[in-house]
């Protein structure tokens, strides 16, 4: 690509002669300190929800549309006049995506990248197809037909899976010709995500019926037709951990506020686990370095599993035991969370354990003077293990485009934090 004119920095990243067999090298500031600003991207979850929305009603206008690949994939999807729609590797954009097309006449195929075909999504496929959608998984694309009868009705599904099957699902729910009600067959996972999709879904004006084990969505229009999407709190994650692994710090977060629809806002309840204090005030949110971190760190991240990684790494970086439970969805995300968590722990010199739903470093443990670090595909990956340069005399990241998915400009935000980030080519 030709570098246009006046660029800032951090949109340079987009154009610089970079590709997915390229490493990156991170280089901590000056003593390890860090004070600076930052502005996040904005939620792709939020933002993939109030896509769909949009596309069952013209009249709502969307602000602060998200440039990650997963929101622009969707974007993409629903605007394609194909009948074979390639929605790259995101997880939300398949089920969002066969969720609304399952609405639609006529008949699309529905493909990604191999790893994101092999995820979970049949569970959503039932679902549908008992409310009288024509879907078909063909292994490698699924096949979404013209619905055989008027959409809708009532519903039991196991939601212990994925909380994106009950969210593609509701999204839909009320502009079904006959609404939508939803039986949980078993405990709810990630709760805080359906509650973020409800949050929204309100604030269209849209009402949802919640009783003890179900939703309950009837037919019916919008009322609120303007939607600002906030900045990403999983996001928000990341300058968490540069604020506790520096020796001093005070990382200001632009327009983070933590009455947020997002469930990962809770990982304001932890700061003072890994010794930051936070202020929150008009511009934003601000972290800042004031004491020493606790010896121990025990979660259950059930309602917040995408801050796992980054958690696990902060308590390796500080020299802190932990143990991380209600991981149960981290073996089916973009990799094997678990097993690439553990796989690159033990390259920085610690050693974990892990199970099917948990994560534990137990022992007394002293990091390696130098990584270089996997990121099997995963932008969660890249994203936790930078911070560790903190602690490191070289880190280097394997395929640095991969944080494109859900953070576009994390590199440049780092430079901006006092970091260097040169690529190294093969």
């Amino acid at each position: 690509k030709v570098m246009p004119k006046f660029l800032s920095k951090k949109e340079c990243w987009k154009y610089r002669p970079c590709d997915m067999s390229s490493s990156i090298r991170v280089t901590a500031p000056f003593n390890n300190v860090i004070f600076g600003s930052i502005e996040l991207p904005t939620s792709k979850s939020l933002c993939n929800r109030a896509l769909i929305l949009a596309a069952g009603e013209d009249r709502l206008k969307l602000f602060g549309i998200s440039e990650a690949a997963d929101s622009q994939a969707l974007i993409a999807a629903l605007a394609c006049k194909d009948s074979l729609i390639n929605v790259g590797h995101g997880g939300t954009t398949l089920r969002f995506a066969l969720a609304h097309f399952a609405t639609q006449a006529g008949e699309q195929f529905l493909t990604g990248t191999p790893r994101l075909m092999e995820r979970p999504i049949q569970t959503l496929v039932g679902a549908l197809c008992d409310l009288g959608a024509d879907i078909e998984h063909l292994g490698d694309r699924i096949r979404v037909g013209k619905p055989l009868r008027p959409l809708g009705g009532s519903i039991s599904m196991a939601a212990d899976v994925s909380s994106q099957f009950v969210t593609a699902l509701l999204l839909i729910g009320w502009r079904l010709p006959l609404g939508l009600e939803i039986e949980f067959e078993t405990k709810v996972t990630s709760r805080p995500y359906i509650d973020m999709t409800i949050g929204l879904m309100r604030h269209v004006g849209l009402e949802v019926v919640e009783f003890i084990q179900g939703l309950k969505v009837a037919r019916q229009e919008m009322t609120h037709f303007e939607y600002r999407v906030e900045p990403d709190w999983s996001a928000a994650s990341y300058a968490m951990s540069l604020a506790s692994l520096a020796d001093e710090s005070s990382i200001s977060v632009a327009h983070l506020k933590s009455d947020s629809l997002q469930g990962d806002a809770a990982l304001l309840n932890w700061c003072s686990l890994f010794g930051l204090t936070y202020e929150e005030h008009s511009e934003g949110i601000t972290f800042i370095k004031t004491k020493k971190a606790a010896s121990h760190c025990e979660l259950d991240l059930s309602d917040q599993p995408d801050l796992a990684q980054t958690i696990a790494v902060i308590c390796a970086g500080l020299g802190m035991t932990c143990r991380l439970t209600g991981l149960h969805t981290l073996p089916i995300k973009e990799t094997d969370r678990l097993a690439a968590l553990q796989n690159e722990l033990a390259a920085c010199g610690i050693q974990s354990l892990i199970t099917s739903d948990s994560v534990e470093l137990t022992n007394a443990f002293e990091l390696k003077k130098s990584a270089k670090i996997k990121t099997y595909h995963d932008h969660r990956m890249a994203m936790a293990f930078a911070p560790l340069a903190l602690k490191l005399d070289s880190m280097i990241i394997e395929d640095p485009l991969v944080v494109n998915k859900s953070f576009p400009t994390f590199w440049a935000v780092l430079e901006q934090l006092g970091f260097r980030c040169d690529l190294l080519h093969k």
